[in-house]
C-alpha cells in the first residue's frame, strides 16, 4: 500500500520522513541479527521488537495515517480469544485458544484486524485462527504482503 506524502498534512509528512530516515540508518556490521522461526530478520523501533522487518515498515505505515487521523485506536498485538478454556468430564483441564493479530485499528469506526505475512508463514494453524476469527467475531483477518 503506498502513501504519498502529497496526500498527508504537513506534520505527518514530517513524521514520515522521520521514521523512513531512520529505516535508512544502516545497522553496525558487529551487531548480530535476530531471526525469528521462518527465517525473518527481527527488527527493533525503540522499545518495541517486531518479528519481520516487513511487520515494522507496516507499523511504520500505520503510524503515518495515525499521524494523519486516517485511523485511531491502533493496537500492536492484540489478543483474540477464540475458545474458552474448559474442564473435560474426565476432569482434564484444556486451555483457552487464543490467536495474536500483528495490528489493529479502527478506520471509520469499524475495526481492522490485520496480519502481515508472507507466503512461507500461512500455517494451518494460522489458516485456523483465520476462520475461527471469521466465525466467533465476524472480523475478516486482512492479510498484508505488500509492505
Amino acid at each position: 500500500m503506498a502513501i504519498k506524502t502529497s496526500d498527508l498534512s504537513d506534520r505527518a509528512a514530517k513524521k514520515a520522513l522521520e521514521l523512513y530516515r531512520q529505516q535508512c540508518r544502516a545497522k553496525s556490521p558487529d551487531v548480530r541479527e535476530s531471526r525469528g522461526k521462518f527465517g525473518a530478520i527481527k527488527e527493533d523501533r525503540g522499545n518495541i521488537r517486531f518479528d519481520s522487518k516487513k511487520e515494522a515498515r507496516r507499523y511504520d505505515a500505520l503510524l503515518v495515517l495515525l499521524a494523519a487521523g486516517e485511523i485511531t485506536d491502533l493496537k500492536i498485538q492484540p489478543e483474540f480469544t477464540l475458545t474458552e478454556a474448559y474442564t473435560t468430564p474426565e476432569g482434564e483441564r484444556v486451555r483457552a485458544w487464543r490467536y495474536r493479530a500483528d495490528f489493529s485499528y479502527k478506520r471509520g469506526g469499524v475495526l481492522i484486524v490485520e496480519d502481515v505475512k508472507s507466503s512461507a508463514t500461512r500455517t494451518r494453524v494460522y489458516i485456523n485462527n483465520f476462520k475461527m476469527m471469521r466465525e466467533k467475531y465476524g472480523i475478516e483477518v486482512q492479510e498484508v504482503t505488500d509492505c
